[in-house]
């Protein structure tokens, strides 16, 4: 994994939420976006756009990770997943 540049508080603004449950975030001050219209209605989300907003929030909780690097571990843990567990 790479060492992480970008700020905590940049990437909850960015996803619209309190990701590390810090009290001081940016998102916690205000529900609306920064602005003149900030406080318009957003939009509903697609499918494909809460997908790739899940993801992106995963790469970049765990220290902005490659695509390369994100695919591999997601297939590691389809594949433990699958296996049957012995208790």
């Amino acid at each position: 994994m790479s060492k992480r540049i970008s700020a905590k508080f940049k990437l909850d603004r960015r996803m619209g939420q309190n990701i590390w449950g810090r009290p001081k975030s940016p998102v916690n001050k205000r529900e609306y976006g920064p602005g003149q219209h900030g406080q318009r209605r957003k939009g509903k989300m697609s499918d494909f756009g809460t997908q790739l907003r899940a993801k992106q929030k995963l790469k970049g909780y765990y220290g902005n990770i490659t695509e390369k690097q994100f695919r591999k571990v997601y297939a590691e843990a389809v594949r433990r997943r699958a296996t049957p567990r012995r208790t």
